[in-house]
């Protein structure tokens, strides 16, 4: 415990007791004491009576709203704040939860050290007026930042861990501070490592840990529990082949990403990290010429510096989304995320699988203008077109490829017409996925499967952005093609006075919109509102300029594309510090083109 006198230079410090003389300071710090709280360990519970006042001399807590449901962080508590002096004065039951986030050092007051403190009214007339221009200033309360500051990198078996952590941490080193905390000497001495990686925080951006393999008890020892303990997030690295760890393994790794090392990992390499150990995600590095380009995709990813793109739906009009992603990569930012609806779905699948622009552009021309899979007319009795040429073309394209063996991140969103729910692909055959969320009602029959009944996803959500936004790993950019296209047909479709006039004479009605675009403009007017809302969680959202363009227009490809181009190019030109917010993530506001 530090000395009384070491205590009161401390106290001197703490905006709550800056009021206090020396001889003061000096009388609280005889009455406090030094708790350690290891990082996950709670503090104290919303609900629960206060008794004690603390003060963070170093590590890291956040504050927990557990009621109403669901819990929500509200606050960071960092070193020189304190905490617990509102409920110690009214007595009241502690309006939220604390929770360490850091192995933590708090100065403790009891409640009747405190009420013997009280009791001297230059004490009371102290604390009050720091507690009243706190209050008064609100810099009491912070909202919490979902910068990741503790990285972990587990490794589990025979990987080159020290190549992946130099790679890993250059890549970081060219936009932020960086520094790894080495196995220390006191490896059995959680204070002293949790002072020292408090230190670190506070001057760099990140804190990158190597954490030891576990030996043959599967035991990571001192040093690799402390680097469980602190991390943000953990990311676990093992070689192609590795079954998931045993039960009493599963609870520590829960959440973590996994990154494995080698040759590509299978659906079914993976099935029992996502089931049993429940990985929030996987991520692939290869041996080869493309290691380096994969650590710095994972260090984007978990440090929330990854760009993400989501592409809505709208028939033929989607293909504008090759133009996009054309435009950004000639602006030079790369896309590491992707997901989308309806016809945003199978564009992104396509890019998602490592295809370049051209290479997706010849696959969509050979696979939507050339043989055009729409155009399987049935006997409408559940829908205009049979839908086996539309899947077909899907497992021409995408194989038995499943979402998770993916080389890029990737998610597709359908509707469940028999709960009215909206359904996430991350994991399954891509194929199947995309067909799902393509069903248009009335024109595509409902993708049937495991009981449920599937149809496009822009019923409900024709711009899913809020799924890649949760994830929080870096900005995410959105194409919306459909929301404008009201506008776009009535413009298109405005006859002038003489041509009413002509039709008011012959009995003829004003131009109406085709049955397909009827049913395809009617399954979306529900998410109209929603989009609006979607795009609002986009860093930027691009909106092409396609006018007379209709749903089915897929031989107009090329003029789709470069309108996707143009808009991109505009947006980019109209806003010129766009790219560079979007490189220093996360900084930027919000913006619509």
């Amino acid at each position: 415990m530090p000395e009384p006198h070491h205590l009161a230079a401390l106290l001197q410090e703490v905006p709550l007791f800056a009021d206090l003389d020396q001889e003061l300071c000096a009388a609280v710090a005889t009455e406090c004491a030094v708790v350690s709280v290891p990082a996950g360990e709670w503090l104290y519970r919303q609900g629960e009576v206060g008794a004690e006042l603390h003060v963070v001399l170093s590590g890291r807590l956040e504050v927990v709203a557990e009621e109403p449901a669901p819990p929500r962080v509200v606050n960071v508590i960092r070193g020189g704040d304190s905490l617990g002096e509102l409920a110690l004065l009214t007595g009241e039951p502690r309006a939220v939860s604390v929770r360490a986030l850091r192995d933590t050092e708090l100065l403790t007051i009891t409640q009747g050290r405190f009420q013997e403190l009280f009791a001297d009214p230059r004490f009371a007339v102290a604390l009050t007026a720091s507690l009243a221009r706190a209050m008064q200033a609100g810099a009491r309360f912070r909202p919490p930042r979902s910068r990741r500051t503790v990285l972990t990198l587990q490794p589990m078996g025979d990987v080159p861990i020290d190549r992946l952590a130099e790679q890993f941490i250059d890549h970081l080193e060219r936009t932020r501070r960086v520094a790894r905390l080495r196995r220390p000497q006191s490896v059995d001495d959680p204070v002293t490592n949790g002072q020292l990686l408090d230190r670190l925080e506070s001057e760099h951006d990140h804190v990158v840990l190597v954490a030891p393999s576990p030996d043959e008890a599967d035991d990571l020892g001192a040093w690799g529990r402390f680097c469980l303990r602190q991390a943000d997030r953990v990311v676990v690295v093992v070689p192609s082949g590795t079954p998931a760890p045993s039960a009493t393994a599963e609870e520590r790794f829960r959440g973590a990403d996994l990154v494995v090392v080698g040759d590509r990992p299978s659906a079914t390499d993976l099935a029992d990290w996502f089931d049993v150990v429940g990985i929030r995600a996987s991520h692939w590095v290869p041996t080869n010429d493309g290691f380096d380009r994969a650590v710095a995709r994972l260090a984007r990813r978990v440090t929330g510096q990854s760009i993400g793109l989501v592409m809505s739906g709208g028939g033929a009009r989607g293909l504008a989304h090759i133009g996009v992603v054309q435009a950004l990569e000639e602006a030079g930012l790369t896309i590491d995320r992707y997901g989308g609806t309806s016809m945003g779905s199978a564009v992104s699948a396509m890019f998602a699988t490592g295809r370049d622009v051209e290479s997706v552009t010849d696959v969509a021309r050979r696979a939507l203008v050339e043989r055009n899979p729409f155009f399987d007319y049935t006997v409408p009795r559940f829908s205009l077109v049979r839908g086996r040429r539309s899947h077909a073309m899907l497992q021409q394209v995408f194989g038995s490829l499943c979402a998770e063996e993916l080389p890029l991140d990737w998610y597709a969103v359908s509707a469940e017409m028999l709960s009215a729910g909206t359904t996430v692909h991350r994991r399954g055959p891509v194929a199947d996925a995309v067909m799902a969320s393509v069903s248009l009602p009335g024109i595509v029959p409902p993708h049937a499967g495991n009981g449920r009944l599937l149809i496009d996803g822009g019923v409900l959500n024709n711009l899913p952005t809020d799924v890649m936004a949760d994830a929080d790993e870096g900005p995410v950019l959105a194409v919306d093609v459909m929301s404008q296209w009201g506008e776009q047909w009535r413009e298109q479709n405005d006859p002038d006075e003489w041509q009413r006039s002509m039709w008011r004479r012959m009995g003829w009605p004003e131009p109406l919109p085709t049955i397909v675009e009827t049913i395809m403009a009617a399954s979306v007017i529900g998410s109209r509102q929603n989009t609006e809302r979607q795009r609002a969680r986009a860093a930027l959202t691009i909106v092409p300029d396609l006018t007379g363009f209709a749903l089915f227009d897929f031989e107009k490809m090329d003029d789709l594309v470069r309108a996707g181009r143009d808009a991109t190019h505009a947006a980019l030109d109209a806003d010129p510090e766009v790219v560079d917010r979007l490189r220093r993530w996360p900084m930027a506001d919000a913006a619509t083109v």
